[in-house]
């Protein structure tokens, strides 16, 4: 409700950045979500149940299919429709990616960080140096964009600590020099703290009721 409602309020004001329900501030999440929504009924001729959900059906569509590859590439095309069907039938991927939020999107982006951190680092496969630093600079992206679902650092964290782990687990340096790029992690950094800041100058309380939020949600 807070995902349809907000965007179909930011539509109609074109206030792309602080999002509103009835009326009110609503800061708890970032906008991508509410952008995507607004692309679907504009696209498809109003804000109605089918637009509001289907950017989570479409990105649990892409998150079947991401595991699917990620299972084929290491275990064999048998593997990876096994993988697909048993995604479909999670019970958390069947719930979410049928409701207007944005935890399937999120879900999408991280494994597709994953997925290209696999790429990048020749895990299972071999690779052409050439496309080091398109992937590299892809990844980065990715985690910018969880950052613009849920917030700053929720997404990084979750992408970041496996990857840093398998790191330092394997213990070589061309895999941190293959991770390197700077116009990647210039764009993380500015997707991951843009919002935040264009909202606390705006309003300067947001930053007490963020943190107030993350300190609960640990304590819980």
């Amino acid at each position: 409700l807070y995902l349809a409602s907000g965007a179909k309020q930011m539509a109609s004001e074109g206030n792309w950045f602080f999002m509103k329900i009835g009326g009110q501030p609503w800061l708890e999440k970032p906008p991508l979500p509410h952008w995507l929504v607004i692309a679907s009924a504009t696209l498809l001729g109003g804000f109605n149940e089918t637009t509001c959900r289907l950017p989570s059906v479409l990105a649990g569509v892409g998150l079947v299919l991401i595991m699917a590859g990620l299972a084929a590439r290491f275990y064999g095309e048998d593997a990876g429709r096994i993988a697909g069907a048993l995604q479909c039938t999670l019970g958390y991927s069947v719930t979410y990616a049928r409701l207007a939020e944005e935890d399937m999107l999120l879900a999408l982006l991280v494994a597709a960080a994953f997925a290209v951190f696999v790429q990048l680092q020749s895990i299972g496969n071999g690779q052409s140096e050439q496309r080091n630093r398109l992937w590299s600079t892809s990844f980065w992206f990715l985690i910018g964009l969880t950052s613009l679902v849920k917030g700053p650092l929720f997404g990084t964290v979750l992408v970041l600590s496996p990857c840093v782990v398998w790191l330092l687990w394997q213990r070589r340096r061309l895999g941190w020099q293959r991770l390197w790029s700077p116009v990647g992690i210039v764009v993380a950094l500015f997707l991951m703290v843009s919002w935040p800041v264009l909202v606390m100058l705006r309003e300067p309380t947001a930053i007490n009721w963020w943190i107030g939020q993350i300190f609960r949600r640990a304590a819980g």
